[in-house]
């Protein structure tokens, strides 16, 4: 099928119209010859003109700048309809394609390319083909591989249903550091402590994707996590540009070389055309003359058809002329011309063009220039101003000059820029030194300025303004730390590993401090202070090995941080870091005894206090206060939030909350635990932090259901089960099929309750996390019970019992096992067993779930008076959940009047200390 140009199009809508070229162009106010060129392709029409056309073909004003890109070559000619019209229709007769619908971070628009249509057709016949999964532009720097890449991508946004996507890997130095990248591009949040790559690869397990990897090159190991994400993901494609091939089976290589070169000055070549475009945007009004252009020529052919060579040559028009531009490259390339051992020849015409411009640098622009090199990514004016020295004047002037990228408030230099540029800086090495601890200094300031506000009401505001300066920061902390500077380090330490543990990134935040301990350790240095930030160090490294489960290497990491900061408490320095160790630790859940871990509160305590740290003493004050007088830790608990509020630190505030929630559910305040959870979900939604807010989600859900409320409960456990699949949090999944089980269960629907149980297990056992299968195999044993399955039951506990034998669940459920057995004796043990851990906790809910069992124990054995009295008594405690009340009320409902008013004297007296008091002094059975 022939394909239609836009000259077509415009000649059947014009005839469609009734319309002569002579009154076409006598309505926009052209010539007739322009209408004609235009309909017979010679030319395409200017932006001016392109809008007349729009007007007068009678199109939608919404449409006319969709019309006008198509017009100027901007966009396909797809995106116009060419339904015809009947002469009769005075209405437009063309109709525009929907807006683009799926998720991009590509930069729109882009500019239309000159020079690429062949490689743009045969981008989009393999993007089409099922067979062809990775693509690999490649070719040597500077040839136009980002600019084509990124224009396939823009003509295939409708293609890709959930998004087309650009990760750039120029500044990233490290295979690892991929994952990160591709998670912001891509809008994935990291959660709680499993592998960033394995989360990220479930989470684009399903979708349908076009991604492009930007600037492969320096990091061609990644190529086998490329591998394994096609792997994974079925439905995502990847378009690389690389300077080297992949080499991997499933790559697909597109060569680029050079844009054509004109043979002599009649020619119409893209690399000539592109040296204009560069030209006219370097110089508004610019226009090529006749002298011009065998020059022009001459600079084309020096270039090869380089892109970048052509397009850094072509700003010089501003204060050059051609012939000047063409001499001058051509001296440099003298200068230059001798080969080079690993760099290509072009590769000696682009630094060529670098050299050149380096050369007409003012001194005052060359040493602001040379100094950008130290920058590893983009960086502010304030910045560059500060390291550099940099005026906005001579800024402007090296943008002006293609050596500087403005990018919304920010500069940015070309990766071949950039390294030009540090090597210019590497060439004199004492100012090398000076600018890297500017930059360190610069950035280590900028870091410690954000430590308060990371406290406080600045908290979202800090932490975005961090993460638009991680490169620097990191190049900055990598920088003292390896010379050792403390005054620059101590700015850096804190606030740093801050940001990744409110981020969640939790293994990035561990190699870090890795790498950070193992810099200041090879200083070997021996001061008071050098061993204080070794033991701060060791603390972080000890929380992120927490929160990863590397239970040991955390306890080690502390218990040795701890040592060494208490061995030099008599410093001020070294009694703040112990006072802030020690609440890493606890909250490290470090292993301690309990007297050892209120000292390390009360220590800390003392020492905010002292100091007037609002923010410490609140965060301290809940570890003082202990679990074991429930009371004043709720009180201290809801100080400690209440304080957190005020401060404007809600991540402290919703992390109090859901403690107090868990607490005050736990002693059975249903209500009141409801109330905790939703506002803990309230905040960390206002943080855009969705594990948390899945995880509080799943608690209310599992309380509402304790309420009787399972409308709620349902609906709340299957928001909780969406995020966490959006995410991919497999054990949070698993949590909410095994709760949705449970409710399932108590509503009577015992058929999915099973299938939802079983779920859940397999999904926990795919994980790997054999600690949680008991989770989902306790509710197993429950449901095969209420069946009257008992031997499958067994099978079940005798398989969960090893994994956590002094969990009150297990000789719970497995008592209850035994009385449906009628092996009263056992049972009994079993039940005492399960009921005073839960009473001595202030496990209120379950100790009662338990009173309820040994009621109907003493219903089996004859007593029925006094099992009666404690189900009177189950039922009308406050703890009491609704499904163990309706239990309660079946059995009173079986029992005659006579008995019924003997129990409720009995049940007056009845007290759960004075059954403890039983438990504790009669022998074991």
């Amino acid at each position: 099928m022939e394909v239609m140009t836009f000259g077509e199009w415009l000649k059947q809508r014009r005839k469609q119209l009734d319309l002569t070229q002579e009154a076409l162009a006598r309505q926009v106010g052209c010539s007739i010859a322009a209408i004609k060129k235009i309909e017979s392709g010679d030319r395409r029409p200017s932006r001016q003109i392109a809008e007349l056309l729009a007007e007068n073909l009678r199109l939608p004003s919404e449409q006319h700048a969709t019309f006008v890109r198509v017009a100027r070559g901007e966009l396909p000619l797809a995106r116009l309809s060419v339904n015809a019209i009947s002469p009769a229709h005075t209405g437009p007769a063309t109709t525009l394609a929907s807006p683009i619908g799926p998720r991009t971070n590509l930069p729109q628009p882009q500019p239309a390319l000159i020079g690429r249509e062949n490689e743009l057709a045969t981008l989009a016949s393999l993007l089409a083909d099922p067979q062809c999964r990775l693509i690999t532009l490649s070719g040597p720097g500077g040839i136009g591989k980002t600019r084509l890449a990124l224009k396939a991508a823009e003509a295939h946004l409708s293609a890709f249903n959930q998004g087309v996507f650009v990760i750039l890997l120029a500044a990233l130095n490290r295979t690892e550091q991929i994952v990160p990248a591709l998670a912001e591009a891509v809008g994935f949040a990291f959660y709680g402590v499993s592998d960033p790559a394995a989360l990220l690869l479930n989470y684009l397990r399903d979708k349908h994707m076009l991604l492009v990897f930007d600037n492969c090159e320096h990091l061609l190991t990644a190529a086998e996590w490329a591998s394994e994400l096609l792997q994974a993901a079925p439905n995502i494609k990847l378009l690389a540009t690389s300077r080297e091939r992949l080499n991997l089976p499933e790559e697909w290589v597109l060569a680029l070389t050079g844009l054509s070169v004109p043979s002599d000055t009649a020619s119409d070549a893209a690399s000539l055309r592109l040296f204009v475009q560069a030209a006219q945007r370097a110089r508004v009004g610019f226009m090529p003359t006749e002298a011009d252009r065998p020059h022009i020529v001459r600079i084309c052919q020096m270039m090869d058809g380089l892109p970048l060579g052509i397009e850094l040559a072509a700003a010089w028009v501003r204060t050059l002329t051609c012939a000047e531009i063409a001499d001058e490259i051509e001296r440099g390339l003298d200068i230059l011309a001798a080969p080079r051992r690993g760099v290509a020849e072009r590769h000696q015409s682009l630094r060529a063009v670098f050299e050149h411009s380096w050369q007409l640098l003012m001194a005052s622009e060359r040493e602001v220039f040379r100094k950008l090199g130290v920058f590893p990514g983009r960086f502010t004016r304030e910045a560059a101003e500060a390291i550099a020295g940099a005026s906005l004047l001579v800024l402007a002037t090296l943008v002006d000059k293609s050596l500087l990228q403005p990018h919304e408030g920010r500069y940015d230099l070309h990766p071949a820029v950039r390294q030009f540029a540090f090597e210019k800086l590497e060439a004199e090495p004492t100012l090398q030194a000076e600018i890297f601890m500017r930059h360190s200094a610069y950035y280590g300031a900028f870091s410690q300025q954000r430590q308060a506000a990371l406290r406080g009401r600045g908290q979202r505001q800090a932490l975005e303004e961090l993460a638009l300066e991680l490169e620097n920061l990191r190049a900055g902390s990598r920088w003292a730390f390896a010379e050792g500077d403390i005054s620059i380090v101590n700015q850096y330490l804190d606030t740093g590993f801050t940001f990744y543990e409110i981020q969640t990134r939790t293994q990035e935040g561990l190699a870090v401090a890795h790498r950070r301990l193992e810099a200041w350790e090879a200083r070997q240095l021996t001061t008071p202070e050098a061993s204080i930030v070794r033991a701060r160090l060791l603390a972080w490294v000890g929380l992120f090995n927490s929160r990863m489960g590397h239970t040991s290497e955390a306890d080690a990491a502390h218990r040795e941080s701890l040592s060494i900061l208490r061995g030099l408490s008599h410093l001020p320095e070294a009694e703040a870091a112990l006072a802030f160790g020690n609440l890493l630790a606890l909250r490290s859940y470090v292993r301690v005894t309990y007297e050892e871990s209120l000292a390390m509160a009360q220590f800390s305590l003392n020492y905010y206090r002292a100091q007037g740290d609002a923010w410490g003493i609140a965060s301290v004050m809940p570890f003082v206060a202990g679990e074991r007088d429930m009371e004043d830790f709720q009180r201290t608990v809801f100080e400690s939030i209440r304080t957190m509020r005020e401060i404007g630190d809600d991540r402290e505030a919703a992390f109090h909350l859901n403690n107090l929630a868990e607490a005050v559910h736990t002693a059975g305040h249903f209500q009141q635990a409801r109330d905790y959870f939703q506002e803990s979900i309230r905040l960390s939604r206002g943080l855009k932090d969705l594990y948390n807010v899945s995880l509080g989600l799943d608690r209310a859900g599992w309380v509402a259901r304790q309420l009787g409320d399972y409308a709620t409960a349902r609906r709340e456990h299957e928001e909780s089960l969406a995020l966490s699949r959006e995410i991919g949090d497999q054990l949070g999944v698993a949590g909410s099929l095994d709760n949705l089980g449970l409710v399932a269960f108590e509503a009577g629907d015992l058929a999915e309750a099973g299938q939802l149980f079983q779920e859940g297990l397999t999904i926990r056992r795919a994980t790997g996390h054999r600690d949680s299968e008991v989770v989902s195999l306790e509710h197993l044993a429950r449901w095969h019970l209420a069946q009257g399955r008992l031997e499958e039951a067994e099978a079940v506990l005798e398989a969960g019992w090893p994994m956590a034998p002094e969990w009150p669940q297990m000789p719970y459920r497995l008592g209850e096992l035994r009385l449906a057995q009628g092996r009263w004796d056992e049972a009994q043990a079993l039940l005492q067993q399960a009921f005073m851990p839960s009473y001595q906790f202030s496990f209120m809910w379950l100790a009662l779930e338990v009173v309820a069992a040994l009621a109907e124990l003493n219903l089996h054995r004859g007593d029925t008076a006094y099992a009666a009295a404690w189900m009177i008594f189950v039922r009308q405690h406050y703890a009491c959940n609704h499904f163990t009340r309706q239990r309660a009320e079946r059995l009173l409902a079986s029992l005659n009047p006579t008995v019924l008013a003997e129990a409720e004297a009995i049940s007056r007296d009845l007290t759960l200390d004075a059954l403890a008091s039983q438990f504790k002094t009669q022998p074991e059975a």
